[in-house]
């Protein structure tokens, strides 16, 4: 299969399904690793080691503690576990582990890499390591996860074919664990909705088609007409007369549909600052707009000699500081397995502030926000 990633891959089918013309679009942006990137592939190589160990003994499993954090082993070890909770022992040896796998029945040039898979009597399970924390995956309608399965079916034999599907998100970071039962009638349907979405991907001229799951991730979103219109629509604003004061002059309906477009918003004007810094960059002039240096740190050329000088002039106890590092940060350091036993008794845990967000949300609702809030502030001394 060639190419490092399928036009139309499995990790990016929430943005050309729901938005066909996406990828003509993104066409046109190369493709930038990040730091996130980086990490969450490290900890798929950590978990394929930790998978692989018992199958096989004589696979290397080169767990470097300075290349990979001991919170990064750990996480990795509860997706582990997990599957193999829900595996029986008797097909742990079946585990299909990063296996290649070839949709492209149902989308042109289709493929992708599985994490892991098991067939298990008439069900067949899939896992997907997802290593980020900052937005919650569901395994309920994951378009990635369905055509994994699809791609697993393909590949097996028609008598070894299964008749029922477990799709599971492993998300171990925010301990969120899901599945997703479907039969195989409900993964054919499936098959058939998203081979014509991707027709409709692979034709000129296909439309865009702006929300906030298909644009968050988009590289196209900066330069996309449709995703401006579209706000500039469900917030019946145009951007050259936005004036704060009219805020006391709409009502509740006109500010909850603004907030609902909150998050496009706020992610259409990220990408454009980081295109018009990149192109900065890069030698390019934008009238208006400059990069200066923001707020410089300073550090110590060599400790030793400043300490040396320091200690002639000041007192040893303003020279070095010494503080007991955060829950946080020692949860991190001893890993979440650990973590919990050793620390369940050390730490006291408050309620954040309170935040907004739509009734959907599935947190418990906040039952007298006044009185809650008073007694968060009862606790201290005037």
């Amino acid at each position: 299969m060639p190419g490092n990633h399928a036009y139309l891959s499995a990790s990016g089918s929430f943005k050309w399904a729901l938005c066909p013309g996406s990828p003509a679009l993104e066409a046109n942006y190369e493709e930038k690793s990040s730091p996130y990137a980086e990490e969450g592939t490290l900890a798929h190589s950590v978990a394929e080691a930790i998978l692989k160990r018992p199958l096989s003994p004589q696979f290397p499993l080169t767990l470097n503690q300075q290349e990979e954090p001991q919170s990064m082993i750990d996480y990795a070890q509860m997706y582990v576990d997990y599957i193999y909770r829900v595996v029986p022992l008797s097909h742990h040896h079946l585990i299909q582990i990063e296996l290649q796998v070839d949709f492209s029945q149902w989308v042109e040039g289709g493929w992708g890499t599985s994490d892991a898979s098991c067939l298990v009597g008439d069900t067949l399970h899939v896992f997907d390591l997802k290593y980020g924390k900052g937005v919650k995956v569901d395994a309920d309608n994951n378009f990635q996860l369905r055509l994994y399965a699809l791609g697993v079916y393909a590949s097996l034999a028609e008598a070894d074919r299964p008749r029922n599907f477990a799709l599971h998100i492993c998300q171990p970071r925010i301990d969120n664990f899901q599945v997703e039962f479907l039969s195989l009638q409900d993964l054919l349907t499936f098959a058939d909705w998203i081979s014509e979405r991707a027709r409709l991907a692979l034709s000129p001229g296909s439309p865009r088609i702006p929300g906030e799951k298909q644009c968050t991730f988009c590289k196209a979103k900066a330069n996309c007409p449709e995703l401006k219109a579209h706000i500039e629509k469900e917030m019946a604003i145009e951007f050259d007369d936005f004036d704060l004061p009219f805020l006391s002059q709409i009502d509740d309906e006109q500010k909850s549909r603004i907030l609902n477009a909150s998050g496009m918003l706020i992610a259409f004007i990220a990408a454009i600052k980081d295109e018009f810094t990149n192109r900065l960059l890069e030698g390019h002039n934008i009238k208006g707009w400059k990069l200066v240096h923001g707020r410089g740190s300073r550090s110590w050329i060599d400790e030793d000699c400043a300490a040396d000088a320091l200690e002639l002039i000041l007192p040893e106890s303003d020279i070095y500081e010494k503080k007991l590092i955060s829950p946080p940060k020692a949860e991190k350091l001893l890993g979440k397995k650990h973590a919990k036993t050793i620390l369940s008794n050390l730490c006291l845990t408050k309620d954040g502030a309170p935040t907004l967000v739509v009734e959907a949300d599935p947190r418990q609702q906040m039952n007298n926000p006044t009185k809650e809030l008073q007694n968060d502030f009862s606790t201290f001394d005037d």
